[in-house]
């Protein structure tokens, strides 16, 4: 056999030895990974406009700096129902929450925010304490809590009463690698009480709201 001959079969042989490792390689990668269905609802906003005082430490401005003495600070609790709406377990790993006069969509993300009150986004792997497992069918409520400053003119899109609240959640199957999200996008009415603002469609009457591990929200009932 001559040396060139020699050479053909050694190539098709390193081609064929070549596909057999890399072709179980290719068909993995080319197998539907699982996702799953996530539901989100916007069950409840609270802001609050805290009121400054210079015998408070940490509240007080300077009221000779227009950029700062002519901010609102806004105190928010927006609290989602958020269902794992599949057969597979959800780990948890991030929330969103927007509260804005307009926002825009297309297929259920966000591609335009107006003048947001809150635009809070919390990537929360193995926060302590707190379980990221949803089990099949499971839903449960999560608060994202927090305090902004905001401008007089963002600060009228609560005093006029009418505003968009958006959640989103992403999540991916456990043992998958592959990313879902869901979405929710609800246009409420704000219910004004002095300085505060509420939008409340989760408990009633003597209920109360109780806030557990960061973000876990039990309703309870009161006495």
């Amino acid at each position: 056999m001559n040396t060139h001959l020699k050479l053909i079969l050694c190539g098709i042989l390193a081609l064929l030895v070549g596909l057999a490792f890399s072709i179980p390689l290719l068909a993995s990668s080319l197998k539907p990974r699982t996702t799953i269905e996530l539901i989100v609802d916007v069950k409840y906003a609270y802001f609050e406009d805290q009121t400054f005082n210079q015998n408070i430490s940490g509240l007080w401005r300077n009221a000779s700096n227009p950029l700062s003495f002519l901010q609102h600070l806004v105190s928010y609790i927006i609290i989602l129902n958020v269902t794992n709406h599949s057969d597979k377990v959800a780990n948890v790993d991030e929330f969103e929450v927007v509260a804005a006069p307009e926002i825009l969509t297309r297929n259920g993300t966000v591609t335009g925010i107006f003048d947001a009150v809150v635009d809070d986004v919390r990537t929360i792997q193995y926060y302590p304490g707190w379980d990221q497992y949803w089990m099949p069918d499971q839903s449960r409520l999560v608060a994202l809590t927090g305090t902004v400053g905001a401008f007089q003119t963002i600060f009228n899109s609560l005093i006029n009463g009418t505003i968009y609240l958006y959640g989103r959640v992403r999540a991916m199957a456990y043992g998958s690698g592959m990313y879902s999200q869901g979405f929710g996008l609800r246009l409420v009415h704000l219910q004004q009480y002095g300085r505060d603002f509420l939008y409340n469609a989760l408990i009633s009457g003597n209920q109360l709201l109780q806030i557990s591990n960061g973000f876990d929200v039990s309703i309870l009932s009161g006495s």
